[in-house]
């Protein structure tokens, strides 16, 4: 009976999170370099979407219109690409030098994180145009 108790009370306490502290949430997103790679080395392979969004203090997007350069895997022989039915989030800094991109597999936890280096392509687009008031009569 001790034995079952005991049994029962390890897979509850330690299944749900591996045996893995929580992320802290944050309330911003990293304004530079330094605090993004500091978040960076927060994240592990096997976090899930929700917790990752909130550690890194905003909803993950898609990059587009920069060109990127890993700096840091983890783990180290992960391989890049997308496969069927997996997702990858950029979480860029606030000074638009760097980001972390993650890939998460179909179920939903993080297979890959990677830290990155950004470059802008291109000028930047031109501002929408200002919308036509006509004058009162």
């Amino acid at each position: 009976m001790t034995r079952a108790c005991v049994t029962a009370w390890a897979v509850v306490a330690l299944l749900p999170g591996c045996g893995r502290a929580p992320l802290p949430p944050n309330p911003k997103p990293p304004a530079d370099r330094t605090e993004l790679e500091a978040r960076y080395e927060g994240l592990q392979p096997g976090v899930a979407g929700p917790e990752a969004a909130g550690y890194m203090g905003k909803a993950g997007a898609a990059l587009t219109g920069y060109s990127s350069t890993v700096v840091k895997r983890k783990p180290t022989d992960g391989a890049g690409a997308v496969a069927a039915g997996e997702t990858d989030r950029y979480w860029a800094s606030a000074d638009g030098t760097s980001a972390v991109r993650v890939v998460f597999g179909a179920d939903g936890r993080a297979r890959l994180v990677e830290l990155l280096t950004i470059t802008p392509m291109g000028p930047p687009p031109p501002p929408p145009p200002e919308p036509v008031v006509p004058p009162a009569p």
